[in-house]
C-alpha cells in the first residue's frame, strides 16, 4: 500500500493564488445560496460500516501477505476486531514467543534450539511430536494436529495446550541474568 503525505501551508491572502482566488469566489457565491443540502447520499452509519469493511479488508490483505507472525496466522488466519483474551501461556503458544528453546536460541539466549529430547524445541515440536508432551497431546480432540484453527476453537483443547505450555516452561532452563 502506497503511503501518501499531506502538507498544509498557510497562505496570508488569497490574492495572487489562482486556486485560492477561485475558492474565495466560490465561498462568496455559496453564502448567497441560503440553505445548502447535505451532499451525503448514505447515512453516517452506512459510511462508518463501509469504512470499517474496507479497513478490515486492507488489514486482512496485509496479514495474509506478511512474512511476520506466521505461526499466529496458522492459529488465526482471519483478522477480527473482536478481542480475545488469552492467558499468557496460551499467548506464548499462539505467537511462539515463550519459553521455547528455539525462541531463546533465536535471540542468543540459549546455546542451542534443542528440546531435551534432541529435536528443535519450537511450538510445533511440542504440539506434534515431543515425547515429553505425548500424554497431553493425546488428550487433544483433533484428527489433524496441523489444523491450528480447529485446535484452538475447542475449550477442552485450550486447556491441554495450556498444560503443554506450562510443561515447556517447567522443563526449559532459566535464562541466566
Amino acid at each position: 500500500m502506497a503511503r501518501r503525505s499531506v502538507f498544509l501551508h498557510w497562505v496570508k491572502a488569497h490574492v495572487g493564488y489562482l486556486g485560492n482566488e477561485l475558492a474565495d469566489e466560490s465561498a462568496k457565491e455559496a453564502t448567497k445560496l441560503g440553505n445548502v443540502g447535505c451532499a451525503w447520499k448514505k447515512p453516517r452509519s452506512r459510511i462508518s460500516k463501509d469504512l470499517r469493511d474496507v479497513t478490515l479488508e486492507m488489514w486482512q490483505t496485509r496479514w495474509t501477505s506478511s512474512t511476520k507472525g506466521r505461526l499466529t496466522a496458522k492459529f488465526m488466519p482471519d483478522v477480527q476486531l473482536t478481542t480475545r483474551l488469552y492467558c499468557p501461556t496460551i499467548t506464548q503458544v499462539l505467537t511462539g514467543h515463550g519459553r521455547f528453546p528455539a525462541y531463546f536460541n533465536r535471540f542468543g539466549l540459549a546455546a542451542n534450539a534443542l528440546c531435551q529430547c534432541g529435536e528443535i524445541g519450537d511450538v510445533w515440536h511440542y504440539l506434534s511430536s515431543c515425547p515429553t508432551t505425548e500424554f497431553m497431546r493425546r488428550q487433544l480432540r483433533t484428527n489433524d494436529i496441523s489444523d491450528f484453527r480447529a485446535l484452538i476453537s475447542d475449550p477442552h483443547n485450550m486447556y491441554w495446550i495450556q498444560q503443554i505450555s506450562r510443561h515447556v516452561n517447567d522443563i526449559t532452563p532459566t535464562i541466566p541474568q
